[in-house]
């Protein structure tokens, strides 16, 4: 069972709003949010965010703020970040490499399903001592009105 605690829910945001070309503008500009701080410590499965249905995610970025340990006899961590896509299941990202700071990009795009779903992070930290990271996420609600 993945760990809820650190879920953050994505609701879409109006669909209409005041003004010429304001709602064409709010369907189509990508949105950024971040997810709660992820430490070495944490379970191996973690709900990063519930993204409601058909939207769009163009980008994600992960950040290691802490590098997670690897001395001695350790392995080196690793983690898949994945979400629900029409056919099944959809990897945004993964990696064996976190053991320095700094941003690692997604290497692919995907679009929720209308019923959304959970963006979800599976990850070994093979570590006791030290290790941090979040999550960036870049989508667009609405994808079927792009």
């Amino acid at each position: 069972m993945a760990q809820d605690a650190l879920v953050k829910i994505v609701k879409n945001r109006t669909r209409y709003a005041k003004g010429t070309g304001v709602s064409d503008v709010i369907r189509r500009v990508p949105v950024w949010r971040k997810s709660s701080n992820i430490l070495f410590s944490d379970t191996t499965a973690i709900n990063l965010f519930e993204l409601p249905g058909n939207v769009f995610v163009n980008d994600l970025l992960v950040r290691v703020t802490t590098p997670f340990d690897v001395s001695g006899t350790s392995a080196l961590s690793d983690a898949n970040i994945t979400m629900p896509n029409d056919t099944g299941t959809e990897i945004l990202w993964s990696s064996t490499t976190l053991v320095s700071t700094g941003f690692y990009p997604s290497t692919t795009v995907a679009v929720t399903p209308a019923s959304g779903g959970m963006v979800i992070m599976n990850y070994t930290a093979q570590s006791t001592a030290a290790g941090a990271m979040e999550v960036y996420i870049s989508y667009i609600d609405f994808d079927d009105e792009l």
